[in-house]
């Protein structure tokens, strides 16, 4: 049975016939925080049309899909879909199950996509997502602490400022501090 390409931001099925092309914008594996056992392997994927959605493999499937690479671009076909509502790592309502029916294979031909795609979101929203698991809001690592918001004087200067101080966790031992500062003007 032949299929058609999907555009990632139609993918809202179950059906195992969809097929996309996409470029790979990011490659992890996950890991059980309190064990540190491996999880799976977790992809986002990129299509022309500047739309992206996170794409899982189960760690037993891994070795199969080792080779898939960051910024190159693969057609794939046969694979799961599962409404995805919480602990989103992109905004797509839908996730991508690769299993062992799932064909993957590079695409060589000259089809444009970019090669990283970034959801930038107001200030207000960010609060919003403190203490809650419904889509990450970082890249490097992980939101665990956002700070209140305080108005503060400018180098002697009658300027309001709101002041956030997010807290980003990279690993169990590595964490930093980011203040940023909103001007009103």
């Amino acid at each position: 049975m032949s299929t058609s390409m999907t555009p990632i931001r139609d993918i809202c099925t179950t059906e195992h016939t969809l097929e996309v092309i996409a470029k790979i914008t990011r490659k992890w594996y996950s890991t059980n925080l309190k064990t540190d056992a491996l999880i799976s392997m977790d992809i986002i994927l990129l299509d022309e049309h500047d739309d992206h959605i996170h794409a899982t493999i189960p760690i037993y499937l891994t070795s199969d899909f080792e080779y898939l690479t960051e910024g190159k671009v693969y057609n794939i076909s046969n694979f799961k879909v599962e409404r995805k509502k919480l602990h989103k790592v992109v905004s797509h309502d839908y996730m991508i199950h690769l299993t062992g029916d799932t064909s993957i294979q590079e695409n060589m031909s000259s089809v444009q996509i970019r090669n990283h795609k970034f959801e930038i979101v107001q200030f207000e929203e960010m609060t919003k997502r403190q203490d809650k698991f419904i889509q990450s809001s970082d890249v490097l690592g992980r939101l665990v602490r956002i700070g209140e918001l305080v108005d503060q004087e400018v180098k002697g200067k009658q300027k309001t400022v709101k002041k956030l101080v997010l807290r980003i966790q990279m690993n169990r031992y590595i964490y930093f501090l980011v203040e940023v500062n909103f001007y009103k003007k």
